[in-house]
């Protein structure tokens, strides 16, 4: 047996080869001796992956060929994805550089822009080709918004990440801060007339029993939430913009004439948000939230919700890429989920939203003449977090597992999905969506509930194992997360989870 100093150092070294066989560089395995704080092994890592293949393939395939040459408007809404989570690690690290590279190929989308017209101006981005807007499509030659808000709602991001990061910015800088607000702005005009903030209201006052089967009307959307993070950043961003007084004033001038749709905006989130009292084996008795509680229940997408068999509901005949579908369970053999709101995918678009909502609260009430009532309240977040834990998890530190809705119903979602367009899928099968804890980073709500950022570093090491059972684990429900996992799948995934584990316990709220 090894004496304890040559034992700690042996498993010291052994850490460093998993690391290295982890990123392929001996880089990751230096740093702080906190794996998880800013300038450790986890961040180092992230760089690593980032300069070695991301950043390329985000610059050349996703933005330069997809977007600018091929037009595809789904490029916006996957950079958006694959980046925000590293935007916002580099934000808390306070890498201003990095965020320069990230705002640079932003700014090279703003080229993909087109101007309207007389009777809907602004510029934005029409999609010609892609997974909606093939020939033929509805959506072909137009504006889809949510890829446009989406995308947006990263670069407003980024742009407030500079501006507000205490260095001095460049003239590139100022460039980008000052097209961001003025491209934006631009589309929140469109998207926020008086004929929407109407209808948002009107919304806000629906309860679930207003909403119709199959209708999505009357729902809270990703949009909209989009569109709030979009307004937040904005503040901040022109509230950190003291060096060109001029340009700050004028888009000050130009965000506050918008007032009114971001109030309505509020009221409608704050409408659609439920709070109550909750227990599971860990916690006794706390807050939580969920979004659009029961609104969801009859939607198509979601008529297996209360569904948790493993035998799937549908075959899809002739493979996903027939229409033809064989049922083996009928939706109204189905007992119905009443509380069926948002699935654990879509809401990760909570998490850059409730964090933008807190660090921009100050800035968005003078902007926009917003009321204390009017705010998110600051509880809400940590309710959000708790959800995740009581409802959503599955309670196993070991190997944890997160249900497909955020109500904690488990059931399939999206069975038989894209029928109408000449495909078919079986569906998410019970956990099918667990990934979504990682890719969406979830992990940061640690700061509300630490537990959540322990079971994602569980994760983390969890693919450093030689224990066949976890291995068995991951490969079936964390595929991507498998250490011999190199394809370019795989690393977009490693890109939007790793941040979410850095730089949380010491970042500084508003």
């Amino acid at each position: 047996m090894l004496p304890p100093a040559e034992d700690a150092m042996r498993k010291r070294f052994l850490t460093v080869l998993l690391l290295t066989a982890f990123t392929g560089t001996a880089e990751a395995a230096t740093g702080s001796r906190d794996n998880f704080a800013c300038g450790g092994d986890v961040e180092n890592q992230v760089w690593s992956l980032w300069d070695r293949d991301m950043h390329e393939y985000l610059k050349d395939k996703v933005v330069a060929q997809r977007l600018l040459q091929n037009g595809e408007g789904d490029a916006l809404y996957d950079f958006q994805m694959y980046a925000h989570n590293l935007a916002a690690m580099a934000r808390r690290c306070g890498r201003t550089d990095r965020l320069r590279q990230i705002s640079r190929m932003i700014a090279a989308a703003y080229g993909g822009l087109e101007q309207g017209s007389v009777f809907s101006q602004g510029r934005r981005w029409t999609c010609r080709s892609g997974s909606l807007c093939e020939s033929g499509s509805r959506y072909a030659g137009n504006e889809v918004q949510l890829y446009s808000v989406q995308f947006l709602g990263l670069a407003a991001s980024v742009a407030n990440a500079i501006a507000s990061s205490g260095t001095p910015l460049t003239d590139e800088d100022e460039r980008f801060v000052s097209d961001t607000v003025q491209i934006a702005a631009e589309h929140l005009k469109r998207w926020g007339g008086t004929r929407e903030v109407d209808k948002l209201r009107r919304a806000a006052k629906a309860k679930p029993d207003d909403v119709g089967s199959g209708s999505s009307s009357l729902f809270f959307t990703d949009k909209p939430l989009w569109m709030i993070a979009i307004y937040a950043e904005l503040a901040g961003a022109v509230n950190a913009r003291k060096a060109d007084a001029k340009a700050a004033t004028r888009n000050r001038e130009d965000l506050a004439e918008l007032s009114p749709h971001i109030q309505a905006l509020m009221e409608f989130f704050l409408a659609r948000v439920s709070l109550e009292r909750a227990n599971s084996r860990r916690e006794r008795n706390v807050m939580t939230a969920d979004l659009d509680k029961g609104y969801w229940r009859l939607y198509p997408d979601n008529r297996y919700a209360g569904y948790e068999g493993q035998r799937p509901p549908v075959s899809c005949k002739g493979g996903r890429g027939s229409g033809e579908v064989e049922v083996h369970v009928a939706p109204d053999e189905v007992p119905r989920r009443d509380d069926t709101g948002w699935d654990l995918s879509h809401a990760r678009r909570l998490v850059p939203a409730l964090d933008a909502l807190e660090r921009n609260r100050t800035a968005m009430q003078r902007l926009y003449s917003l009321r204390e009532n009017q705010l998110m309240p600051a509880s809400l977040p940590a309710a959000f977090a708790n959800g995740m834990l009581v409802r959503v998890w599955n309670g196993d530190e070991r190997y944890p597992l997160f249900a497909n809705y955020m109500s904690g119903a488990n059931g399939w979602f999206r069975v038989a999905y894209g029928t109408e367009r000449g495909k078919c899928r079986e569906g998410f099968a019970p956990y099918g969506m667990t990934g979504a804890f990682l890719s969406g980073g979830y992990a940061t709500w640690s700061r509300h509930q630490p537990l959540l950022g322990r079971l994602g570093e569980r994760l983390y090491t969890m693919t450093e194992t030689q224990d066949e059972k976890e291995i068995a684990f991951l490969r079936e429900h964390y595929p991507d997360l498998m250490p011999s996992s190199t394809s370019n799948k795989a690393r977009l995934y490693r890109l939007m989870f790793l941040p979410a584990l850095v730089g949380i316990r010491t970042e500084r709220r508003e």
